[in-house]
């Protein structure tokens, strides 16, 4: 699973990332790529002193002292000319803190662009807000995740950039109101641009006195998270929350402003970035497991440091084992289980969280062994008021049968393939809360796979429409009975592998 394609719906501000790893310090002016990512970094500076250190999940910190100008970015790279933006849809979830002081500095996306060879900046905040001297005059506006962007043009004359020493035009999306954590649909700015300028000449106002320039958005060499401070600037930053992905579906809300969700959290196949759209491609994206990985021996609950996310392992009878990485991807195996649970995702405590204020998501790749009476692979989690207990199949040991998960009640399209919908009553079993007796919730698609992207929220929608707390006949594990279907609050939202009687295998995500 990877955090970086896809992979759960994000909540910057109000999730914990942090760093992970050690990290790695830069110094001086130097550009590099993130081991496991699909990311790299820069960190670029005139005058005084500076320091960047980069983490194994795309978190960073830096500081500086009397720079005349200085960056810090972590982001997306690309070689040559650059690539058209329209072939990707980029955005990024983000928290940070800053301390210290600038006479200018802007926080937020940067990046430079080929044929032609502009700068462009989307600032979230600042150290002191933008004025059109220094940004040009407006050309427009945006609203956008909440919030109202002016866009401005300024013409840089002979300046340091990544040709040289060269004139070129900056871009500026400018928040109307800052803020220091959020969801920034990257895309909504390039395409609102796109529609501004269009080659037309204009009279800038400029670094050396202004003059003539064509204005046009070209080519994408660099997409990143950024803090830009200068002017004998001393001061830090730490983005302890990143996730900046090139393939997301949908303008997910901020929780500064609405409700962020990424769609993505920072694991998925797919490398880094998040996604909810389905544009990943976990098939054929390689992303691999990250760091030495953490051994879980026994029936286990826990979190994964520098991730959202947490793990579990969870079983009965024979031996078992699960190792999990800083990336999200885990591994497991076991021998003689009557039942075997291994999974990693999103757990949240307490009585759960209406799961209409989120947009889950996740893309994975995995491969299995073994053999099992029983077995889903996809996604799964509990519920509370009421407690159920629910899973999204998308492959198996041997295809589940009414036997065990009951009566269908309607069937999802979605992901490009049939699910049918089930519910089964679980009497006197364990559970979360004991021992209890429970309604099984299932979407079972109609083929098996062993990777690609599943719209998880989707499964919860339909669910939501087909259960509204009616009370029907169900299958169940002693002779079934009578239960209320109703969808609760999730508790937990992970991508999981269960095998049970007798099962012996392995799984590797």
């Amino acid at each position: 699973m990877g955090l970086a394609t896809s992979a759960f719906a994000a909540d910057a501000c109000n999730d914990n990332m942090g760093h992970s790893g050690n990290g790695s310090q830069v110094s001086g002016n130097k550009v590099g790529s993130i081991s496991g990512t699909p990311w790299g970094y820069e960190q670029w500076y005139q005058g005084g002193n500076a320091s960047m250190t980069y983490y194994s999940n795309g978190t960073f910190k830096a500081n500086w002292s009397g720079s005349s100008d200085y960056l810090t970015r972590v982001g997306y790279q690309y070689n040559g000319n650059g690539i058209d933006h329209k072939t990707k849809n980029f955005a990024v979830d983000y928290k940070y803190t800053k301390t210290g002081n600038a006479s200018y500095g802007y926080i937020g996306v940067y990046g430079w662009t080929k044929n032609p060879e502009t700068e462009y900046y989307i600032v979230d905040d600042w150290y002191s807000k933008p004025s059109e001297q220094y940004v040009g005059e407006k050309f427009g506006e945006i609203t956008v995740d909440g919030a109202k962007y002016t866009i401005h043009a300024f013409l840089r004359q002979q300046e340091p950039s990544k040709s040289g020493t060269s004139t070129f035009v900056q871009f500026f999306s400018i928040r109307e109101t800052p803020r220091q954590c959020g969801h920034i649909d990257i895309s909504a700015h390039f395409k609102k641009w796109d529609e501004l300028f269009t080659g037309q000449t204009k009279q800038l106002r400029g670094s050396k006195g202004g003059g003539s320039a064509s204005l046009k958005f070209g080519n994408v060499t660099e997409v990143m998270l950024m803090t830009e401070a200068g002017g004998n600037a001393s001061g830090s930053v730490d983005y302890s929350y990143f996730n900046m992905v090139d393939n997301a579906s949908s303008t997910p809300n901020s929780s500064s402003s609405a409700k962020s969700s990424s769609s993505v959290a920072k694991s998925s196949s797919s490398q880094g970035g998040g996604s909810t759209g389905g544009t990943v491609d976990a098939c054929k994206a390689d992303m691999g497991h990250s760091g030495n990985g953490s051994q879980v021996s026994g029936n286990k609950v826990g979190s994964i440091s520098g991730t959202p996310w947490g793990y579990e392992q969870w079983y009965q009878g024979g031996n078992a084992s699960m190792t999990y990485y800083s990336n999200g991807t885990f591994k497991a195996n076991w021998s003689g289980s009557s039942d075997y649970l291994t999974r990693v995702g999103y757990q949240y405590n307490g009585n759960g969280i209406d799961h209409k204020t989120k947009n889950f998501a996740v893309d994975y790749k995995y491969t299995k062994t073994g053999n099992a009476s029983y077995g889903y692979i996809g996604v799964y989690g509990w519920t509370k008021n009421p407690e159920t207990e629910y899973y999204i199949v998308d492959d198996w040991y041997s295809k589940p049968s009414e036997q065990y998960v009951g009566e269908k009640f309607g069937e999802i399209t979605v992901d490009g393939a049939k699910y049918t919908i089930h519910a089964f009553l679980r009497q006197q079993e364990p559970s979360k809360s004991g021992t209890s007796t429970f309604v099984q919730f299932f979407s079972i698609r109609e083929t098996p796979r062993q990777c690609g992207h599943i719209d998880i929220s989707a499964h919860f929608k339909k669910w939501d429409e087909l259960f509204t707390g009616q009370t029907k006949q169900l299958r169940g594990s002693k002779g079934g009975g009578s239960a209320s279907l109703k969808f609760g609050n999730v508790t937990e939202v992970m991508l999981m592998t269960e095998a049970g009687g007798n099962a012996s295998g392995s799984v590797d995500y």
